[in-house]
């Protein structure tokens, strides 16, 4: 979807069959509203489609309830009589949306390319969002890879005026911790009952379901709920050929277990290829480095469904990285080493911690200088883990601050776009239940120990699932949606690819960084510096 604004009035470009038009109001929702239904108990309001529920919530309660909606969505409103237009992200921003902003024109899309289209005239990249790029793995909003456009982030509402093209942003939501013991007597349960709810708020009425399954526990509890509420299920799974730990293997003894379906393909080293790919699927670069997995699962679900589950969330809200724990640790020591060495050390910085955590790749300002050309460096931001120190909540329990990162960095800046673009690409939808902002306060809000336990991952969702699963998927090692470490360090595909480097051509980066880095033991920086290569192939 793609509008323009100008100084005398609003013209839409592209899909304005997408617009629903009533009473002087134009409204759009891309994805969908999933809790319309309980919502509209006490309005009784009479809608046949959900551009029409929203319009009638919206006459009677502006936006000062919009946070009780739940779903992945992207609302854009036209009003006209007030002259303003409205753009709301959901709560944890799953549809990316991007504007620009000249003199007497805002272009505004949920794609890249229209805004050059129909607006911009130069295509200039943002020489700090570069250098973003090298440290996050991804480019962190308001920010984008071009000068001059910019995204919403998640939670916000921008507000623009049409006539003076005034644009103005604010939050709606966040996590609010009370410090008041809650009072559920039982977490495992409410959490189970919070869990099913947002399934079945994003099942809706349609008995036939579609899940990816990677046989770890988030995916494994979507698909034991849906059998267990009486769906019929079909599952999707990727392996890896000539691994012990293909997540195949675990995938099928799921679906076994709970006798469904499971479609699967087996990806090789070749499998790389689809790299050159990624730049038409992802419009800024991306490094994680599931984004051809990613693409690939969601091509082969396509096939079947057009709307798929996903566990994205899981991790951030139940404490389930390994990083996670690894600090708590730190800051908890159980043995005796390492309380001494604490007392000695003192506590570990978190932010600092939790930067190396998220490395995969690690640059710091010094790998900046050695890697960008000369012409970077006047664009170097001061501090370059400056969007950790936005996000990060100094007053909260250690544990709390890091599951806060999670979700406003890892997860909404790199996890959420991988699986939303990879879904998008395919036309499929995507429901991911874990993502349910009554789950994410009810945790936070809970003591640290109801839901983090040393011995068992991922406690509040075991308990629930611990009786309905095969031993050997409950007991496997957390692992990501990646295949060996050998998948990814093919030193000489690196150099093939990395020969004559369109980002030495453009005086992005330099050769002899490269260079040092073929000679070295496989290095992860050589991934972020191909992502970004394949990307200024295409589009530079």
């Amino acid at each position: 979807m793609t509008f323009s604004i100008e100084s005398n009035g609003v013209n839409d470009i592209v899909d304005n069959n997408q617009l629903f038009k009533v009473d002087g109001f134009k409204i759009a929702i891309l994805g969908e509203i999933i809790n319309i239904n309980s919502l509209n108990k006490e309005d009784k309001f009479s809608y046949k489609r959900q551009e029409e529920f929203f319009l009638q919530f919206y006459k009677k309660y502006g936006f000062e309830k919009l946070h009780l909606l739940k779903g992945h969505f992207l609302i854009v409103l036209f009003e006209e009589q007030k002259q303003k237009i409205f753009i709301a992200t959901d709560h944890f921003g799953s549809f990316p949306f991007y504007y620009s902003k000249e003199k007497e024109n805002i272009v505004l899309s949920t794609h890249l390319k229209p805004l050059f289209d129909f607006g911009l005239r130069e295509k200039i990249v943002n020489k700090s969002a570069v250098a973003d790029f090298f440290v996050y793995r991804y480019i962190p909003a308001p920010k984008t890879i071009w000068q001059n456009i910019h995204k919403i982030p998640s939670a916000s509402i921008m507000e623009i005026n049409t006539a003076s093209l005034k644009v103005s942003e604010r939050v709606y939501w966040d996590i609010q911790i009370h410090n008041t013991e809650l009072k559920k007597q039982n977490p495992v349960a409410y959490f189970e009952e919070l869990f099913q709810e947002s399934i079945l708020n994003h099942a809706g009425e349609n008995k036939n379901q579609a899940s990816f399954l990677s046989g770890g526990y988030d995916s494994s509890a979507i698909v034991y709920y849906l059998k267990k509420m009486h769906f019929n299920v079909l599952s999707f799974s990727l392996g890896f050929a000539n691994w012990e730990k293909s997540e195949d293997y675990y995938a099928e003894k799921v679906a076994k277990h709970l006798k469904i379906t499971n479609n699967k393909q087996v990806l090789n080293e070749k499998s790389l290829n689809f790299i050159d790919n990624m730049p038409v699927v992802y419009e800024e670069p991306l490094a994680d480095i599931s984004i051809i997995p990613s693409f690939i699962a969601a091509k082969l679900a396509s096939k079947n469904t057009n709307k798929v589950f996903s566990g994205e969330g899981a991790d951030e809200i139940l404490a389930g990285y390994h990083w996670q724990k690894e600090y708590y640790n730190k800051e908890f020591p159980k043995n005796w080493k390492d309380k001494i060495k604490k007392y000695l050390l003192g506590k570990e910085n978190v932010l600092e911690f939790y930067a190396q955590a998220m490395g995969m790749g690690y640059f710091d300002e010094v790998n900046l200088k050695d890697l960008l050309h000369e012409d970077y460096y006047d664009a170097l931001p001061d501090d370059v883990h400056w969007y950790y120190k936005k996000h990060f909540k100094s007053d909260w329990e250690s544990l709390k601050a890091i599951q806060y990162l999670d979700m406003k960095c890892f997860m909404g800046a790199l996890v959420l776009p991988k699986i939303t673009f990879a879904t998008r690409a395919n036309n499929l939808k995507i429901a991911m239940p874990f993502l349910d902002p009554d789950i994410y306060n009810f945790i936070f809000n809970l003591p640290i120990e109801d839901y983090f336990k040393n011995h068992q991952t991922k406690y509040l969702l075991y308990e629930n699932i611990k009786e309905g699963l095969p031993k050997e998927v409950l007991e496997r090692k957390k692992q990501g949606f990646v295949g060996p470490d050998a998948y990814y360090m093919q030193m000489d595909w690196y150099e093939k690819q990395l020969k004559n480097s369109t980002l030495v051509k453009l005086n992005i980066i330099k050769q002899s960084f490269i260079d040092k880095m073929l000679e070295e033991d496989y290095n992860w920086k050589l991934w972020k510096i191909l992502v970004l290569e394949k990307w200024a192939q295409k589009w530079l």
